[in-house]
């Protein structure tokens, strides 16, 4: 696998996602925005990372030899554990060993080292090891004797999994030192289970602990109860206790001890708290504020960080041993016969770890190994280019290749030479800032700042979004008026309508035309709505009144943002964006401004992050078995943010279901013999497209022939409904529809037919009979069906009760139905689910008014007043 190109596809796959939302009209704008996708500023190169080689603490066996550990350990703690087979023997880092030593002694600590280093065998096994020596000295109380506190229920659910394979496998009798989680997830009979048969080790997040203190449920006050004497308080994460929340652990600690044992132990668990000072300013100020939050003295000698060692051996290369070593074949079959010995003095793998691995602590010679700070490619490069006056592009090659082949060079199982990591950062595209000057004098910025560099503040940078219909660029501004005419404009938020405290301040646009191409002169030219104009009593177009104060205003700004005669020409367009002078495309008032323009991040981080992990995915899946198995691949998702997670699963399960049901859809379409689908064959197709096995959507598992019928019936009538409900003209800016993306067509016959009955609408008004068929065709609220309407959405709901929550969770959804229109507006005490009222000056009867449908706006004022 080349980890390289993978990254290279995945940030290639999100470009175009990202970029596919925002288009820009003027010419200079669009090319210093690709320049800037092209520099990579939004995803810059990755930075690379060595996995450090951790100094051996010794096997479990050893410990228990030396009387640190319970015999039983070495039964407990094993590797690859399955029913029947033992496993092989846990060997321990000497952070780990140092963790447990400490334990021992009885004293409080904190481990914290890098992600994958085994933080928390360095709490799990000194509790397991005082509750085996416990019940071996007699005490065979059921009491919970350490509580587990992890900041997300994740967590906690993945440490569950590793105490049932340390615990319970190879114990069929159950485990020796038994464990529950607590965390608001469980059943009630689980609760009831730690209630009457209280766990050695209990799991849970701190709210949990928090209601168990508080609470007076008799569940609750039992927990506490069986607590009493509790032995170890274990906060995992110790670095996301911070601000706020931190003060709040700090309290509930501090009610732990209190009630349960003053002198209990206490253990935190952190990737880096502190990086920088020396190494002992970095532990004593992680010592002090572990301190304040378990409110008990933690020395900085009990400050616990992780040990390496190096894979190489022999000091730095010199320039001829890296010239020659970057001369060398890197392939993979040149390389494929390698084994750790060949690289331990070569002298690229040297120089690799000693700059992308490892470095001294402190700068001092005789510091302990440490890891490097990490460094992208180029970085990389750079150096090499410098130390060996070789091209960099030549070196970038090699060292990709090389690093490549020293990962498929194992040192033991599950271990490679060099393992490497690759950090790539993803941003929103941000916004660009111009100044008010012509384009070709314009200065143009990313970075989100007030005035323009090196201008002596007196030219102000202007953020800028576009049109979503046709790019044209706005600048986003609070206009400061005197005498009810603009003195000067400042740069707003685009998001930020708030009302200042000025009284003569009103939000709105600013729209450059520095060749003056737009005008109002004609209003009939001048892309104005046409519910905002009437004839006046010569039959002559004019502004209605309630609608001038919204028209374009001509202004001429200078780049400090004051109006002059020699100014920047454009226009303002007062408070939201009603519509845009250039395209003519009306807005609904109500309806947000992220919907009429946007900048350069239209997507938000729920669309961003589903998309780079299906990005991923899809790069997994492309792999052989024989590269991948199976089961390793995976893809891990972490957030600090518990609220955030639970958000984007149900934003990925919500898009991977519509991926799914359109991927059914247009597969359908292919294999059918005409590229055609009708409404009575839409669902058995895309079913039959799917190829569903019984058990990929039917709640129970391995059912009879006569149920799977009556279920795959269910899933048909479920799949007709999505497939309809989806074909609408949706509300996802980011994920439009098939029909939106030009994948498919969708075509209503009786429409058809009943707008090209010319016969027909000659009886109706003279100016729709005066139409073309097109201009009377409608495109929204056109479709109508069974699947639709109240009485049958309720029997597919009932038939669908035993398919999979994934395909039909009807308790949680709200049922789309078929719409109708009505020619007046609806009551808001009429509560008619579909049913939507027609005003004048609603959506429908703006479309009905817009000038191209007719001869001209006087006609239509003419045949027809409107009121």
């Amino acid at each position: 696998m080349d980890v390289f190109t993978f990254r290279d596809q995945v940030v290639q796959n999100y470009g175009q996602f990202s970029r596919s939302f925002t288009q820009i009209k003027a010419p200079d704008l669009q090319a210093f925005v690709d320049g800037r996708y092209e520099a990579g500023e939004f995803w810059p190169s990755p930075l690379i990372q060595l996995n450090p080689s951790f100094v051996s603490g010794g096997a479990i066996s050893d410990l228990v030899k030396e009387r640190l550990l319970h015999s039983e350990c070495s039964s407990i703690f094993r590797w690859g554990k399955e029913d029947g087979q033992a496993g092989r023997e846990l060997n321990l880092y000497q952070h780990q060993r140092e963790a447990i030593e400490i334990a021992k002694r009885g004293g409080s600590f904190v481990v914290t080292s890098g992600t994958g280093s085994g933080k928390s065998l360095g709490y799990i096994i000194p509790i397991v090891n005082k509750v085996l020596e416990a019940r071996e000295a007699g005490d065979t109380e059921k009491r919970i004797r350490a509580i587990v506190i992890y900041p997300m229920n994740a967590l906690c659910n993945s440490q569950l999994e590793e105490l049932q394979k340390y615990l319970s496998l190879g114990y069929p009798d159950g485990p020796n030192v038994t464990f529950a989680r607590y965390t608001g997830q469980e059943s009630e009979e689980e609760r009831e289970k730690i209630k009457n048969n209280p766990p050695d080790i209990l799991l849970t997040n701190y709210m949990m602990l928090e209601y168990i203190l508080t609470r007076q449920e008799p569940l609750d006050q039992q927990v506490i109860s069986d607590a009493k004497g509790l032995e170890f308080l274990v906060l995992d994460e110790l670095h996301t206790y911070r601000g706020r929340q931190g003060a709040d652990v700090a309290l509930l600690v501090r009610r732990v001890r209190q009630k349960l044992n003053t002198d209990l132990l206490c253990i935190g668990t952190s990737a880096t708290m502190a990086t920088e000072g020396t190494a002992k300013e970095r532990n004593d100020l992680v010592a002090q504020v572990a301190s304040k939050l378990f409110g008990t003295t933690i020395p900085p000698e009990q400050i616990v960080t992780e040990t390496l060692e190096r894979l190489t051996q022999g000091d730095e290369p010199n320039q001829s041993q890296l010239t020659a070593s970057l001369n060398d074949d890197y392939s993979e079959a040149t390389t494929a016969h390698w084994q750790p010995s060949d690289l331990q003095r070569h002298p690229l793998a040297q120089w690799v770890e000693l700059n992308l691995g490892l470095e001294r602590e402190d700068g001092l010679a005789d510091g302990k190994w440490v890891r490097c700070r990490p460094k992208t490619l180029e970085q990389a490069c750079s150096e090499l280019a410098a130390a060996t006056q070789l091209p960099e592009a030549r070196i970038l090659s090699q060292l990709r290749d090389f690093l490549l082949a020293a990962y498929r060079v194992q040192v033991a199982p599950n271990r490679r030479f060099f393992a490497f990591r690759l950090h790539q950062f993803v941003s929103a595209g941000g916004d660009v800032h111009t100044t008010l000057q012509p384009p070709e004098e314009r200065y143009r910025t990313l970075k989100g700042q007030k005035y323009q560099p090196n201008s002596d503040r007196a030219t102000l940078l202007f953020p800028v979004v576009f049109c979503r219909s046709c790019g044209q660029e706005f600048h986003p501004v609070w206009a400061h008026l005197s005498n009810k005419l603009i003195s000067h404009v400042e740069p707003r938020e685009f998001s930020d309508q708030s009302s200042l405290s000025e009284r003569d301040v009103v939000h709105g646009y600013v729209m450059p035309d520095a060749e003056r191409k737009y005008s109002i002169d004609d209003l009939e030219a001048a892309n104005l709505p046409d519910g905002w104009l009437e004839p006046n009593k010569d039959d002559e177009l004019v502004l209605k009144r309630n609608y001038r104060e919204f028209q374009p205003i001509p202004v001429r700004l200078r780049p400090d943002g004051e109006t002059s005669p020699e100014g920047l020409p454009g226009w303002f367009l007062r408070k939201s964006f009603r519509f845009c002078p250039i395209c003519g495309v009306e807005h609904n008032v109500r309806a947000s401004e992220f919907r009429k323009l946007c900048g350069l991040n239209s997507e938000g981080r729920s669309s961003a992050t589903t998309t780079l992990s299906l990005a991923v995915l899809r790069q997994l899946l492309a792999f052989p078995e024989q590269e991948i198995p199976d089961k390793a691949r995976k893809l891990l998702a972490f957030s600090d943010n518990r609220q955030d997670a639970s958000l984007q699963a149900g934003h990925f399960n919500d898009f991977v279901r519509v991926l799914q049901l359109r991927a059914g859809l247009l597969a359908a379409l292919e294999a059918s013999t005409d590229k055609e689908l009708s409404l009575e064959t839409l669902a058995q197709a895309t079913e039959k497209a799917l190829r569903l096995d019984a058990n990929d959507f039917i709640a129970t598992q391995n059912v009879k022939p006569p149920i799977e019928q009556r279920n795959r019936k269910a899933l048909r009538g479920v799949l007709e409904y999505r497939l309809i409900v989806d074909l609408r003209r949706g509300w996802r800016l980011t994920n439009p529809n098939l029909e939106a993306l030009n994948l498919l067509e969708m075509d209503y016959a009786e429409l058809v037919n009943c707008a090209e009955d010319d016969a027909d609408w000659r009886e109706r008004h003279p100016l729709l009979a005066q139409c073309s068929s097109s201009e009377r065709f409608l495109e929204r609220l056109a479709i109508d069906c069974d699947a639709l309407r109240q009485d049958d959405l309720e029997r597919r709901k009932q038939a669908a009760s035993q398919l999979q929550d994934v395909w039909w969770n009807g308790s949680d959804e709200t049922p789309e139905l078929a719409r109708c229109m009505v020619t007046r507006p609806v009551p808001s005490d009429v509560k008619a689910p579909g049913l939507e009222g027609m005003s004048i000056n609603g959506a429908f009867g703006r479309w009905i008014k817009a000038r191209e449908r007719w001869l001209s706006i006087e006609d239509l004022y003419r045949t027809y007043k409107w009121n």
